[in-house]
């Protein structure tokens, strides 16, 4: 009780000392509560962990569940510099020998240089940008207010197939879309005199080029550097010119770095929902979340999983342990933590002998583990999140008890303070009338000529 203080001046006793010492008696129940409170919110946090990490497992399975994860190519040059190759579906494994002899190039008109390009340029009419090869054009109103910013800005507006830009006073337009284009003018006027995009106003024009590229020997002509439909499931895009080889092969470095990403986080969900439901015979020491029924039943279901067979897929690959994922070997020690390892030259060899084999196992599993971590890693209807919620109000309930105890304790505490209280008075009126009967006993003894000796 706050500001309680009684100091045992009459009786001697410690009063404040005994009084702390009687209500940490009476508080033991909420010490108790309070532990348990502790327990509660680790297991909590333990849950929550565990849907944690089986998310980043089911994230992984993503990949792992793809087949172009493993029937995907991966494409590679002799020389850099000259082509860059991006694989598609429908690419083979072969080699083809390229001989770039030029590359495409867009025409670009410069024009004359100009003074200040912020200053009107009192032009009105029609600037019309055509496509030499398909005969669309573009008319672009030019006003008087116009300056060769404006021009140029009009012209990346008009969606014209051409871009503009402005280096040093002179108006470029450079073919994007259309490899050539020619510039006239629509109100027959000096608009393009006065833009300088004339010969006479100094002019410079580049003229558009085709790509030329021999493919094992088959010469190919592109207005494009980049060839799409030259070779079934291969993209090249031309950037220099000389001699390659391009060579295109099985993407294994894919396929097991996603497999080995999946065994990785396996294992360290394994990992930690063991330490979670551990128990050290030496020590007496259990993990967290001991004894918990429905996390033991979740690791078994993910030990079956991978270490099963694959319903639906033919005997010669329907088991991880045919690509050489297993949960160990004898005498390594992993056998006994149910941890997958991998023997990378036993998959590697199955993957370049049945890639879509391999895919289909892949694909099957994914699924199965795809539907069962969905099922325990959502938010509100999770298997998970309902023993998360199940503690939650557990330590809900706990508050409500120690909130009870901590009103009987102050109850309990204002009592003792009054019963001390009342000793305390008791005593002083002991002492008072004790001292009041020596003095009448003293006064009857002088009057009859005795005294107490001293």
């Amino acid at each position: 009780m706050a500001g309680f203080q009684i100091g045992g001046i009459v009786s001697g006793l410690e009063t404040d000392k005994l009084l702390q010492q009687l209500m940490a008696l009476e508080r033991q129940p909420v010490v108790r509560l309070e532990q348990k409170q502790l327990d509660l919110e680790r297991k909590a946090d333990a849950w929550r962990d565990v849907r944690s990490r089986l998310t980043s497992l089911l994230n992984r399975v993503g990949e792992l569940r793809t087949a172009s994860t493993y029937t995907g190519m991966k494409a590679s040059t002799s020389k850099e510099g000259l082509v860059t190759v991006a694989t598609m579906t429908g690419a083979e494994a072969a080699s083809y020998e390229l001989v770039v002899e030029q590359l495409a190039v867009t025409q670009r008109n410069t024009s004359g240089r100009h003074g200040d390009i912020k200053a009107a340029l009192g032009l009105e009419g029609d600037l019309i940008i055509a496509d030499t090869a398909g005969g669309k054009s573009w008319e672009l109103g030019l006003e008087a207010g116009d300056s060769l910013t404006t021009v140029m800005q009009k012209i990346n507006a008009s969606q014209a197939g051409v871009r503009a830009s402005l280096v040093d006073g002179h108006l470029i337009i450079t073919g994007e879309d259309l490899g050539s284009f020619t510039l006239a003018d629509g109100s027959d006027g000096d608009i393009l005199s006065e833009l300088k995009l004339t010969e006479n106003e100094g002019m410079q024009v580049r003229a558009a080029q085709k790509a030329q590229v021999f493919i094992d020997g088959v010469k190919i002509e592109s207005d494009s550097n980049t060839l799409k439909d030259v070779i079934p499931g291969l993209s090249l895009r031309l950037t220099g010119e000389g001699t390659t080889s391009v060579t295109v092969s099985q993407d294994t470095d894919r396929a097991l770095a996603v497999v080995k990403g999946f065994i990785e986080q396996y294992n360290s969900t394994f990992d930690f929902i063991s330490n979670q439901l551990k128990y050290d015979v030496d020590t007496k020491t259990k993990g967290t979340l001991f004894a918990e029924g429905a996390l033991m039943q979740i690791q078994s279901n993910l030990r079956q999983k991978v270490g099963g067979v694959v319903e639906g897929l033919p005997r010669e690959l329907n088991t991880l342990i045919q690509l050489g994922i297993t949960t160990g070997k004898i005498g390594t020690g992993t056998a006994a933590t149910g941890k997958l390892e991998l023997d990378e030259g036993k998959f590697l060899a199955k993957l370049k002998e049945d890639p879509q084999g391999v895919a289909d196992l892949f694909k099957a599993l994914g699924d199965d583990l795809l539907e069962d971590l969905t099922g325990l890693t959502k938010s509100t209807t999770g298997i998970i999140s309902g023993r998360e919620k199940a503690v939650k109000d557990q330590i809900g309930a706990l508050k409500k008890q120690m909130e009870q105890w901590e009103y009987r304790l102050e109850k309990k505490e204002e009592s003792l303070v009054k019963q001390f209280t009342a000793l305390e008075k008791a005593l002083s009126q002991l002492n008072s009338q004790g001292t009041w009967l020596a003095g009448q006993i003293d006064s009857l003894a002088a009057g009859w000529g005795y005294g107490r000796s001293n």
